[in-house]
């Protein structure tokens, strides 16, 4: 396949390590960025089969600043970049201005991906996308430490897609349970990650209960002591939840135990906890354990514990209990 067959099918950029090489303190304009961009990505697409690359020019914290909304605008707009594939932003020096951009352009109709991370967007990032007709066929979006708060979720979860939202990852910001609570009345079709964004308990009850994505990852959210305590059950169509280090006790273990799941329900992650014997005695106890096919359990407890969850799990693989996974290889947390 040569060059100008690879550029007319799809591209991807991971933007936090792109931009122009150029000499001097002169700053470039816009379209000179945009213009040493597209010559970038002619001269790396030789391979037909290399459709995610890094560009480049951008290899040190000054080039970096150089990647500006106005850039990206122009290289957007370029005549010869091609139809995109995916677009990954992190570390750079924009703000919703460019996920305007982004998601004016005919270019990005085709996205299979879009995430942007590290950049000041706040709520305007997710004010401007949450009318994208992309939204319905993209199939993961990621606004990862972009300073958004519960306004910004509240617009995308009730904007005309909320209700058929691809696979969200918004990590490390302030979301909180009143976004939390946003986000378990919306649809998401993928992955919904909100690690460290400051959701407790009456969050992560809703979004268990209400299982608005089939996966929920609250890694290390404050949600126990006792947090869990009041669920009664896992919501419809969960398959995976992981709750590693999110500070639960024994008491929320049980609740979780206790909890009606449905069928699909198939995966649970409860690393870095304070429940010891008991929680483990509690997921032993689980009526639906026997349908899990995998299960992480790392807390500090005694080896008649672990033992026991283990004679009930049985010689099934999955089980990851004390340090160790079942047919004897060691975990990783």
């Amino acid at each position: 396949m040569g060059r100008s067959r690879v550029l007319s099918r799809a591209a991807a950029f991971v933007l936090g390590v792109a931009g122009i090489g150029c000499s001097g303190s002169e700053e470039p304009t816009a379209q000179a960025w945009a213009d040493g961009e597209m010559a970038l990505i002619k001269a790396v697409q030789h391979d037909p089969g290399q459709l995610s690359f890094m560009l480049p020019s951008l290899k040190n914290e000054r080039s970096m600043k150089q990647l500006t909304d106005a850039g990206v605008a122009a290289l957007l707009e370029h005549p010869d970049l091609p139809d995109l594939d995916t677009l990954h932003f992190m570390g750079v020096n924009i703000t919703h201005e460019t996920v305007r951009s982004v998601v004016a352009s005919p270019k990005s109709r085709s996205l299979s991906e879009l995430g942007f991370a590290f950049a000041p967007l706040g709520d305007a990032g997710l004010e401007a996308i949450a009318a994208w007709p992309g939204l319905a066929t993209v199939k993961t979006l990621g606004f990862d430490k972009t300073e958004a708060t519960v306004a910004g979720l509240k617009a995308l979860a009730e904007g005309p897609y909320g209700k058929d939202l691809p696979g969200l990852s918004l990590d490390w910001q302030s979301v909180g349970d009143a976004g939390a609570e946003v986000l378990s009345q919306a649809r998401v079709r993928g992955p919904l990650s909100l690690k460290d964004s400051g959701v407790r308990g009456p969050g992560a009850r809703a979004l268990i209960s209400r299982a608005p994505s089939p996966s929920i990852n609250l890694q290390e959210n404050p949600v126990g002591p006792g947090g869990l305590v009041g669920l009664e059950a896992i919501g419809e169509g969960l398959v995976g939840l992981t709750l590693n280090d999110c500070q639960l006790g024994a008491e929320d273990v049980a609740a979780l135990a206790a909890a009606s799941a449905p069928s699909t329900f198939i995966s649970l992650s409860l690393g870095d906890g304070n429940y010891g014997d008991a929680g483990l005695r509690a997921i032993a106890a689980a009526p639906w354990l026997s349908q899990l096919e995998h299960l992480y359990i790392d807390t500090d407890s005694s080896a008649a514990a672990q033992a026991e969850l283990r004679a009930v799990w049985g010689d099934r693989k999955g089980l990851g209990v004390g340090g160790v996974w079942s047919g004897g290889s060691q975990s990783a947390k």
